[in-house]
């Protein structure tokens, strides 16, 4: 005997099938063409790119430096490279990675390609120092080539 307040206790649900029909839920209208709004706004959720926003996104361009710069590094260091060349290599990857990008996102991106120029090519194993003039001239060239890279992308 069930003595629940609901018409229906749980012991009986387990053991008799709902003869109820199905109610309507939400998201009929996106998996049913048929039912859908008429104002079209499932197809439109369905037409975006993401590729596209995700390749434009801060974060993604600051993932692409810090990772593409560690396999410049690593190719370079195959090749025998010197380290001016990797430097070069890198500030034409941060170029990349700052177009059509804000200045703060620009910078940032300058600041992980310094990140990698200092702990990887001047230093060997990702030791991060300040050595004076050059480093501050390698900072100030990556950050001018970020924000040149980015007015150029506008």
């Amino acid at each position: 005997m069930c003595h629940a307040t609901t018409s229906r206790c749980w012991p009986s649900l387990l053991l008799q099938p709902d003869m109820r029909p199905p109610s309507r839920r939400r998201q009929d209208a996106v998996k049913n063409p048929v039912s859908a709004r008429d104002d079209g706004h499932a197809d439109r959720v369905s037409e975006s790119a993401p590729a596209e926003w995700l390749v434009a996104t801060p974060p993604s361009r600051l993932f692409a430096c810090l990772w593409g710069g560690l396999a410049v590094v690593d190719l370079a260091r195959l090749a025998e490279a010197p380290a001016w060349s990797q430097t070069v290599a890198i500030a034409v990857l941060v170029m990349a990675c700052s177009l059509r990008q804000s200045r703060s996102t620009a910078l940032a991106v300058a600041m992980i390609g310094w990140l990698v120029v200092d702990g990887f090519i001047q230093n060997a194993y990702g030791q991060l120092t300040f050595g004076g003039a050059g480093d501050a001239a390698r900072a100030v060239l990556l950050a001018g080539a970020a924000l040149v890279a980015r007015r150029l992308g506008a």
